[in-house]
């Protein structure tokens, strides 16, 4: 039960960032949480490397492309951001922004 507490806390945290440096709703619902649990199970990331790769996920299967660059470009906005330096691991950081640029052409 605690686990659970924790975990969600966890993404709140990311996500209050994520809302704070970029102003954008990725429009999910609550659906990047759900997988950011999933991948959590299935892995042995920590809970917001797990809510980053959710993030990531949720980006590149954007089916709109103007949503999807919005998004791509929110993520290049948020890992250039120093407060959320310390949440995440190198892999999963170099991860995103390496989807990230690949979407916006941004290298």
């Amino acid at each position: 039960m605690f686990g659970w507490i924790k975990e969600k806390t966890k993404y709140a945290k990311v996500a209050a960032v994520w809302a704070d440096v970029t102003g954008i709703n990725p429009g999910d619902n609550g659906q990047i949480s759900v997988y950011a649990s999933r991948i959590l199970q299935q892995s042995g990331m920590s809970p917001e490397d797990a809510w980053l790769s959710a993030l990531v996920n949720w980006t590149y299967n954007m089916p709109d492309m103007q949503s999807r660059e919005m998004l791509a470009g929110g993520l290049l906005k948020f890992l250039a951001d120093g407060r959320q330096h310390s949440l995440f691991s190198d892999d999963a950081r170099n991860s995103a922004l390496m989807l990230a640029r690949e979407i916006t052409d941004k290298y």
